[in-house]
């Protein structure tokens, strides 16, 4: 029987590329995705002989390029079992002067492209023994900051195709199972130029191993919990599906 594979869209830095180093110590081939040829070769390097690796340069932006993705993997691989849903944009401005260009393109990347990914991969998912989608979300989806108004928005509406995932997979009884994890700080490339000099407090930063670990759990059916909901993951060790409870979490961190 063929390994399982995986598709991680963003995979050249930062979770993506951590996610897909995960799934490969775990026996998946891979499906790498993002706009940088450079990272993905680096990242295909670094797997080597562990599994089959697909490169695939996308430019989000276009949703005709992103509804070829799926169909070339199932393709080259002949299944699809799981799709993680993890290249994203954060432009920072304020609502007021947020220019349109910046909100489409924002809703564009993070949001309406995983859901082509989702509307081209059901068939294979749900043809696969396990079929999973998780998608990256943020705690900016509960709690925005300012400038953040578009990243929030797109992190909002990613936690909702979530839910639709599990609610319409449920009503097809095609049994793909849908995550959301809305996290904090990891350090990224992404992170890092959002804060700028912003200097995180104690215990806010969360582990990239452990913030994949959790990944992994979801993939691996060990959060039967959170199947359509978004998983707030504050800080280093604290995980919550009560939105509540994370915003408070949030407050104390930040003493806010």
């Amino acid at each position: 029987m063929s390994r399982p594979v995986a598709l991680v869209t963003g995979a050249s830095s930062g979770v993506g590329r951590a996610c897909a180093l995960g799934l490969a110590e775990r026996g998946f081939d891979l499906a790498v995705a993002a706009r940088r040829s450079d990272e993905l070769d680096a990242l295909a390097r670094q797997l080597g002989d562990s599994c089959r690796v697909m490169i695939r340069c996308v430019d989000l932006h276009d949703p005709e390029e992103t509804a070829r993705v799926v169909p070339e993997v199932v393709d080259e691989f002949g299944r699809l079992d799981v799709l993680l849903n993890i290249a994203g944009i954060f432009d920072i401005a304020p609502l007021h002067e947020m220019s349109l260009g910046s909100l489409q393109r924002t809703l564009a990347i993070n949001t309406i492209a995983p859901a082509i990914l989702v509307r081209e991969a059901w068939a294979a998912l749900a043809a696969a023994p396990r079929g999973v989608v998780l998608n990256m979300s943020s705690l900016a989806s509960i709690d925005p900051f300012p400038g953040a108004g578009a990243y929030g928005i797109s992190k909002s509406a990613i936690e909702g195709l979530t839910r639709s995932v599990h609610v319409e997979s449920l009503a097809a009884e095609a049994g793909i199972e849908a995550y959301s994890l809305a996290a904090g700080c990891i350090d990224t490339p992404m992170l890092r130029s959002v804060l700028g000099d912003i200097e995180l407090p104690a215990g806010a930063e969360i582990p990239m191993d452990q913030f994949v670990g959790i990944a992994m759990d979801c993939i691996e059916g060990r959060r039967p919990e959170a199947r359509g909901l978004p998983l707030f993951v504050v800080r280093d060790g604290f995980a919550t599906l009560d939105s509540e409870e994370a915003l408070e979490a949030i407050r104390v961190l930040w003493k806010a």
